[in-house]
């Protein structure tokens, strides 16, 4: 679901006339907080994968970790459009998983929709649950990975937070891609248009000063 919506708002931005090149000018903030929440969140899942126990006894700790930095990165970008969208994906999926143990819920029931088995999930981060009253409620499944997808190539089960993490950053990057510069940029730029004028002018000036 999260290519998707990438490669969806990619594909969107360019048809209506946007350039991939205007991604370039986007200036996020605590940009080193975002790659490290990244770094963090996919390492503890392949430590998990590979049986690490060090990263299964602190799973909650590593977890928190990285979805704090996300969190904290995501917020003070929130400005940008789809962001705060994005924002309340991580959220979403912290909470569930943190409230786990560790773990992300997968209802059965959607599972074998999408035309899976509980003998597929093979993550060592995610827990199939039955869906009963009490995994709805005190486990939270209900934000959990409850909606199928049996789409062919795609097939998958997401969660509420996916989707508002998919649909977030595909906005963000479908703005950014047919991103028109605002009044108070251009007036910026025609500031400092004047101002290399007025300094090349006075460099003129100067240098037949000299010659004189």
């Amino acid at each position: 679901m999260l290519i998707g919506g990438i490669l969806l708002g990619l594909l969107l931005g360019m048809r209506s006339g946007g350039r991939i090149s205007n991604l370039a000018s986007i200036q996020l903030r605590w940009v080193w907080i975002l790659f490290a929440a990244v770094v963090v969140r996919f390492a503890t899942e392949s430590m998990l994968n590979a049986g690490v126990e060090v990263a299964d006894t602190f799973r909650v700790v590593l977890w928190a970790l990285s979805f704090g930095l996300l969190l904290a990165g995501l917020w003070v970008n929130r400005s940008y459009p789809g962001l705060s969208l994005a924002f309340i994906g991580i959220l979403l999926n912290a909470i569930v998983i943190l409230v786990n143990g560790g773990y992300m819920p997968v209802w059965g029931s959607a599972l074998e929709a999408a035309g899976f088995t509980s003998a597929d999930v093979q993550s060592a981060i995610h827990v199939v649950l039955p869906g009963t009253a009490g995994d709805f409620l005190l486990r939270l499944l209900i934000i959990g990975d409850i909606i199928p997808i049996p789409v062919p190539l795609i097939r998958n089960v997401a969660s509420l937070g996916d989707a508002f993490l998919a649909l977030g950053l595909g906005f963000f990057l479908f703005a950014g891609v047919v991103r028109i510069p605002t009044e108070l940029e251009e007036d910026e730029d025609a500031a400092i248009r004047a101002r290399l004028a007025g300094i090349a002018g006075a460099t003129r000036l100067t240098g037949a000063g000299g010659r004189s």
